[in-house]
């Protein structure tokens, strides 16, 4: 099977492309001969996954293998070996395991960027180079001053990755440009949205225009519920500074757990340790959700004083409040990480 030559034959397999997974669980596979047989197994390209329960490259009993993987990030998984081969009957079978190019990852007897032998009758390679990636022309930019705002957003939350991220980033800078006029258009159109791309370029704009931004949106805190709240508060976080700490401090005392869990998390993200004192108070609250933010943003505060409480949350009878307890304390005191450690185990 797959490129493999049983008893007085010859298999072959031949992949030009494509991310494969080859997987067989019996007898010789995967560039194998065995008996007066012939084997190969070639694939061209792509990110491939071998899985043998044999080995790959693989000659018994008077036969010849060749495995050859040309290029790719590939994964090769067997119990017998890379490019194994024996000698029996008289003469020797051959069996070779090439790959050319290309990060990989061996659970076998290969390895990256080496060559070995297999006894005296088989061999492997695999070569230290690395595939030159084909260049993926950009996407067109086009005019993004050019937009209506509608559209201006919708490529502006799109995915800024691969060829998209220029074209992307042109038209989060045009709508950050656009000052008041964009931030009024969000506040009114997109403030509830729930997908994170979106939310990425409006914090994109937010940012680059705090100066209007932050008063603007502190100012709306109060008239504003569920999803365009979370997402406000979420932004002032980020973006808002010490301007925004008080007025995010005074919805602590929200009927509204989703809303106390963001402006906690807000708090955080701002890092002053004046807060300290309102997230303390925090510490014990019902709520496992809670207690766990609370530990994680007592390690954003940065402030020692917390160790005390912290210590009594790595004790919480919740595993996620221990361990973002364990993990504050080792952010306030790194040097004794090992005993937060040893204790975490007892």
């Amino acid at each position: 099977a797959q490129g493999s030559g049983v008893h007085l034959a010859a298999g072959c397999l031949w992949d030009g492309a494509g991310d494969d997974s080859y997987v067989s669980r019996y007898g010789p596979s995967q560039g194998a001969a065995h008996d007066l047989s012939t084997g190969l197994l070639y694939d061209g390209s792509g990110d491939d996954t071998f899985v043998s329960d044999g080995a790959q490259g693989f000659a018994i009993n008077n036969s010849a293998a060749l495995f050859v993987d040309m290029e790719g990030t590939d994964l090769f998984v067997c119990r017998e070996g890379h490019g194994v081969g024996a000698w029996s009957r008289g003469s020797a079978g051959c069996g070779v395991f090439i790959d050319m190019a290309d990060d990989d990852v061996f659970l076998g007897n290969g390895a990256d960027s080496l060559r070995w032998t297999d006894g005296a009758w088989g061999a492997g390679l695999d070569v230290a180079s690395v595939t030159p990636e084909e260049p993926v022309p950009p996407e067109e930019i086009g005019n993004p001053e050019e937009l209506e705002m509608d559209s201006l957003f919708s490529v502006a939350a799109e995915w800024e990755v691969g060829e998209n991220h220029d074209r992307v980033m042109a038209h989060r800078d045009e709508l950050a440009s656009r000052g008041l006029e964009a931030l009024e258009y969000i506040a009114g159109e997109q403030l509830n949205t729930t997908d994170g791309l979106a939310l990425r370029a409006i914090q994109a704009v937010f940012e680059k225009n705090t100066e209007i931004a932050v008063p603007m949106f502190t100012a709306m805190l109060d008239s504003l519920s569920g999803r365009r709240l979370r997402n406000t508060v979420y932004l002032l976080g980020e973006a808002g500074g010490e301007e925004a700490r008080l007025p995010l401090e005074a919805l602590l005392s929200s009927d509204t757990l989703s809303v106390r869990l963001s402006v906690v998390q807000a708090l955080g993200s701002i890092g002053n340790p004046a807060s300290l004192e309102r997230i303390i108070s925090l510490a014990s609250d019902s709520s496992e959700r809670m207690r766990r933010q609370v530990a994680v943003t007592l390690a954003g505060l940065g402030d020692s004083s917390a160790i005390p409480v912290l210590e009594e949350m790595s004790e919480d009878w919740f595993l996620d409040v221990r361990t973002a307890a364990l993990k504050a304390l080792e952010t306030l005191r790194p040097e004794e990480e090992d005993a937060s450690a040893d204790r975490f185990v007892d």
